[in-house]
């Protein structure tokens, strides 16, 4: 039995070691690899790391709930979530220090981990990618008030602690939509502006061959830059767009609520196009399928279309677009072309 005791032990240690490393980025390749060996070789080493790790991120809020008067709450049978106020208590008592934190074996808050769950407060971070394939849409619900739907060949990576969600938009497209006075809020952070909501439906794209836009359908954003430590921000309200050009700044346009609507029809793999040039309505066709729509010459390209479209058809829409101009279609492969 004391062999046990101090084998436990001596994996309660090691994980709390590695806990603190990988929390600091201290750690070089071999101890890297090592390490993952570590947590491989055993259920209990990976048990006790996920503890560790769970404890060194609550160690702050675990000891205000210590102090929790549980005389102060009367029990109930009802099991829907209660939200319970903690009160601070930063200034009495000591959170530990990372070394106090690894001579326990992270067990301390390990154990101050399961009295937060308890009470209904853990907000352990996770974080999670999420992508698209060409031609694709995918709607993903960030917890009980936020959701949000990527658009074709995107790809983002979302950390979610609590109700804040914290998306990086790598490329690609997506709306969010966020309920408002729930206590959510979503952050969109392309790496050169921050796109910012509490309460409100807005898209954000950031593709190769176009400024970043952000389009509110809803409610209120903020939008900060992101390559810089200024707090100076552009308050967005419903039925606007921004265009966030480095060289130029920040084009503000209102729109109409049906221009804004139009724009989102790719939720319903649609595209909608008014006095669109061929050349432009090509370019966006590209996004969603491996079928390029080629133009013969420039005065062609420069025709203009209106319509809804479907947005994984480029053949249907070549056909369309040359009968209602008078134009003609060569079919390729790979390609459709345009013809006078």
């Amino acid at each position: 039995m004391m062999n046990e005791r101090e084998a436990s032990g001596d994996i309660s240690r090691r994980a709390a070691e590695l806990a603190v490393s990988f929390d600091a980025g201290s750690l070089s390749s071999a101890d890297r690899i090592e390490a993952e060996a570590w947590l491989q070789r055993d259920i209990r080493h990976r048990g006790a790391f996920a503890r560790a790790q769970a404890g060194l991120i609550h160690s702050r809020k675990a000891a205000a709930v210590s102090t929790f008067d549980t005389d102060r709450y009367s029990t109930t049978n009802d099991l829907s979530p209660v939200e319970v106020s903690v009160p601070d208590t930063h200034a009495r008592i000591a959170p530990p220090t990372r070394r106090r934190f690894i001579a326990l074996g992270g067990s301390a808050a390990a154990m101050a981990v399961i009295g937060i769950a308890a009470f209904g407060v853990t907000t352990i971070a996770s974080t999670q990618a999420y992508a698209t394939a060409l031609g694709e849409t995918r709607v993903i619900q960030l917890g009980e008030a936020a959701r949000m739907t990527l658009n074709t060949d995107s790809r983002v990576l979302v950390k979610t602690q609590g109700r804040s969600h914290h998306v990086a938009l790598e490329h690609g497209e997506a709306l969010f939509e966020v309920v408002s006075g729930r206590g959510a809020s979503v952050l969109v952070d392309t790496g050169t502006s921050v796109a910012g909501s509490t309460g409100g439906s807005f898209a954000v794209r950031k593709t190769q061959d176009m400024p970043l836009q952000v389009l509110v359908q809803s409610g209120d954003v903020s939008l900060s830059d992101g390559t810089t430590q200024s707090s100076k921000a552009i308050h967005l309200t419903a039925n606007q767009r921004v265009i966030a050009d480095l060289g130029t700044g920040n084009i503000v346009t209102p729109l109409s609520q049906d221009k804004v609507d139009h724009e989102l029809e790719w939720r319903n793999g649609l595209l909608a196009f008014e006095d669109e040039t061929l050349f432009d309505a090509a370019r966006e066709f590209a996004r969603y399928s491996s079928v390029s729509i080629e133009v013969s010459d420039p005065s062609v390209g420069q025709q203009t279309i209106t319509g809804l479209f479907d947005a994984r058809d480029p053949r249907g829409f070549a056909q369309s677009a040359a009968l209602s101009l008078g134009m003609r279609v060569q079919n390729y492969p790979n390609a459709v072309r345009i013809e006078p």
